[in-house]
């Protein structure tokens, strides 16, 4: 008998292993400055624990959709709205 329960609950996936912005920003190539200033405008998916003041953190899921929404959205030789601003 499979015992594996499989669930869409965003509460269990936010419980996986939160990434520190040192994590993110190594595996992302870019400076913690960059990420730092990111998180802040929005511009890559983030979360503040216990409020605005508390420690930066990212969910590993939202990252990949992050990527995968930018990889989709990217094309070769055109410039997005953010990047004429």
């Amino acid at each position: 008998m499979d015992t594996t329960t499989v669930t869409n609950d965003p509460v269990d996936s936010a419980l996986e292993p939160l990434l520190r912005p040192s994590e993110v920003a190594e595996r992302l190539g870019v400076s913690r400055t960059w990420l730092y200033d990111a998180a802040k405008d929005g511009r890559i998916p983030s979360v503040r624990l216990g409020g605005a003041d508390g420690p930066l953190r990212f969910v590993p899921e939202d990252l990949r959709a992050w990527i995968e929404a930018s990889r989709e959205a990217w094309r070769p030789g055109h410039r997005t709205m953010s990047a004429r601003h």
